[in-house]
């Protein structure tokens, strides 16, 4: 069996010790983010940034207003590009993300026909094969920004 690296997680929580601006969730995001190295990580690259941006009706997603947050930080760290992509895509304007509001375009995980994407043996037999979306084929760096949710028939779920 391989032996598995430890990842280091970083949290910030959402509780203010008392009213003060450096102490809001913004202010804690961004603290957060210097921690990462993400900044020295994306210099060059080409960075997709894969989210869940609410389809149909959905709306328990990250606010736009934090993922321009996030999009400017990677930008300060001089990426060949970023971008912003999720199977939801139509109509997602409508819930703020839009280029405009999170600073960065907004692709389709699978294109807009549905069929971009490439089989890639996994080499296990539960899971023989995945399907991955043409950005991400492209992309250098992936930043997972999803969020966790809860299913009234099934629990919660989460990336």
């Amino acid at each position: 069996m391989a032996k598995r690296s430890k990842s280091t997680v970083y949290f910030a929580s959402a509780v203010p010790e008392r009213i003060d601006r450096d102490l809001t969730l913004p202010a804690r995001f961004k603290r957060l983010l210097e921690k990462t190295g993400l900044r020295e990580r994306v210099r060059g690259r080409r960075v997709a940034i894969k989210m869940h941006l609410g389809g149909g009706v959905g709306y328990s997603t990250i606010h736009p207003f934090f993922v321009r947050l996030l999009v400017d930080f990677i930008r300060t760290g001089k990426p060949r590009d970023v971008f912003v992509t999720d199977n939801a895509w139509k109509d997602v304007d409508r819930r703020g993300y839009a280029r405009q509001t999170i600073g960065a375009r907004i692709v389709p995980t699978l294109g807009r026909d549905g069929r971009s994407f490439r089989r890639i043996p996994t080499g296990w037999p539960v899971l023989p094969e995945v399907e991955v979306g043409a950005p991400f084929l492209k992309a250098d760096f992936l930043v997972n920004f999803s969020h966790i949710k809860g299913h009234g028939d099934c629990g919660f779920g989460g990336a």
